[in-house]
């Protein structure tokens, strides 16, 4: 009988790592249709801030993580927050084996999902961003507040 499971999680691994390799991943459905996804969306962002002045949400994330589903969920795609990254110009990573957006997650250092970055204006150091009050998830108005502060932060 444990060679069946066996045979199923390996089975399954193996599914999810080919469909990640579909031009439009199945988890991208899980994001609103103005957010920009991996490595292109990124580029065309930083293309869109070049031209508004917008700043970037990039959002390193899994779709096999549970903390990702909960800040997605619990946070970011709640009405207010949804309404306040109007302004923003949003990009969610997806990062994979041995494709660009794994080398962009380790050019960010990024260790773990979910992790944020904002960049708040062209040519700005990337500031990270916890959606967290210690070991809790933070209320949408509190993540706006983050949100406003940090954007206001020199970043030189």
């Amino acid at each position: 009988m444990r060679k069946y499971g066996l045979f199923l999680g390996v089975g399954l691994w193996i599914l999810l790592g080919m469909l990640t390799l579909i031009g439009n991943p199945v988890w991208a459905k899980d994001f609103p249709s103005d957010w920009l996804a991996n490595q292109a969306g990124y580029n065309t962002a930083l293309e869109q801030q070049d031209a508004t002045g917008k700043p970037i949400l990039l959002y390193f994330h899994a779709p096999w993580c549970p903390y990702c589903t909960q800040l997605n969920d619990k946070l970011l795609f709640t009405p207010p927050v949804k309404d306040y990254l109007k302004d923003y110009i949003n990009v969610y990573v997806y990062p994979t084996a041995d494709s660009p957006e794994q080398t962009m997650a380790q050019d960010y250092g990024v260790r773990g999902y979910p992790t944020l970055f904002l960049i708040p204006k062209k040519g700005a150091n990337p500031l990270p961003v916890s959606p967290h009050v210690g070991r809790n998830l933070m209320q949408p108005q509190q993540f706006i507040n983050t949100l406003k502060v940090l954007g206001q932060m020199p970043s030189h």
